[in-house]
């Protein structure tokens, strides 16, 4: 393995990334801002699914948790994301956050 520089800890050196289709941009950002390559594998695609009731059922709790970006949009898609009065809603990372700003939660 090659040997880091403090001043680009990660030249040299490669990052693997294993996100799904099309979601290496944050990844090759932060590995090139590190001085890294990026070498992207994505094993998995997402595809949205028809959630109807489950989803309406959810988005009813007192407690909504949010667990990606892609969760948010393709949530999104099919219902209109809004919260309820006394509602609280988390998002696990700021790209969650960030998508349910966008959605007006």
């Amino acid at each position: 393995m090659p040997r880091a520089s403090k001043k680009i800890p990660l030249g040299g050196w490669y990052v693997i990334s294993t996100r799904p289709l099309n979601q290496h941009a944050g990844v090759r950002r932060c590995a090139a801002k590190l001085g890294a390559r990026t070498f992207a594998v994505s094993t998995v695609k997402l595809l949205p699914s028809d959630a109807g009731a489950q989803l309406r059922q959810a988005l009813r709790c007192p407690r909504v948790v949010v667990t990606s970006p892609a969760a948010a949009r393709f949530a999104h898609a099919q219902i209109a994301l809004a919260p309820r009065a006394g509602q609280r809603w988390f998002a696990v990372g700021p790209g969650s956050a960030a998508v349910l700003r966008r959605c007006g939660v």
